[in-house]
């Protein structure tokens, strides 16, 4: 997703986007990709905060917020 080619970074996030959510249509357990991507939801808002404005930047928030619903620090709920 931090790649220097913009089609390439699109296209990846368009994937685990697309994983992502339709993993969590079951919430009986966290759902494989969460726990994959889950030790870098730190990294990834800060990825995002250095973001210029763009289509890009709005598909990394729409993934961000989808993750956000496990991956929150509980204070933040």
């Amino acid at each position: 997703m931090t790649g220097r080619d913009k089609n390439v970074r699109e296209n990846a996030l368009k994937e685990l986007s697309t994983e992502v959510k339709t993993a969590t249509t079951s919430m009986t357990s966290i759902p494989k990709p969460l726990k994959f991507i889950g030790p870098h939801y730190e990294d990834i808002i800060e990825f995002y905060d250095k973001l210029d404005e763009g289509k890009f930047r709005l598909l990394v928030a729409d993934f961000l917020s989808v993750m956000s619903m496990t991956m929150a620090k509980e204070s933040s709920k």
